[in-house]
């Protein structure tokens, strides 16, 4: 019955569409900068809206951060924004912070389009973050916009 039970728990997260991203910075003296990791996957509570999780953990030295997304087709509701600014420029939402060494954020998004696809699959538009250190070099990652079917 366990196996059972192990074997129907994996086969449902293999086929959970999932998208992740996870990108780390060390200097050239080998010391942890940051690391961040986005996953998106469809809501289990509202199959018609997906959910953005991005968790970046600071290293040894103060950073700014800022996580921007567009929200041109669609409505989004940030679930945990701990410790962010929230602001708008058009229709691109986005939150920004400062992070002290070693501390780390976890925010959520909740993202449900305006218009519902046919085949009841979510489109999330383009996103990025925008890192900045302590001698003010800003890093740009961007997210492409994806499908989740």
């Amino acid at each position: 019955m366990k196996k059972r039970v192990l074997l129907f728990l994996l086969f449902g997260f293999i086929a959970t569409p999932l998208f992740s991203q996870s990108v780390g910075f060390t200097d050239s003296s080998g010391v942890f900068q940051w690391q961040y990791h986005r996953s998106v996957f469809k809501n289990s509570e509202d199959t018609t809206s997906a959910i953005v999780v991005f968790v970046f953990i600071n290293g040894a030295n103060t950073t700014a951060l800022s996580y921007r997304q567009e929200a041109q087709n669609s409505t989004l509701n940030w679930l945990d924004q701990e410790k962010g600014i929230y602001g708008e420029e058009g229709y691109v939402q986005f939150l920004t912070t400062k992070l002290a060494p070693n501390e780390a954020i976890l925010w959520r998004i909740q993202l449900k389009n305006n218009t519902l696809n046919k085949d009841k699959s979510i489109d999330l538009e383009n996103g990025a973050v925008l890192i900045m250190d302590k001698t003010f070099t800003v890093r740009k990652d961007q997210f492409p916009a994806q499908n989740l079917k």
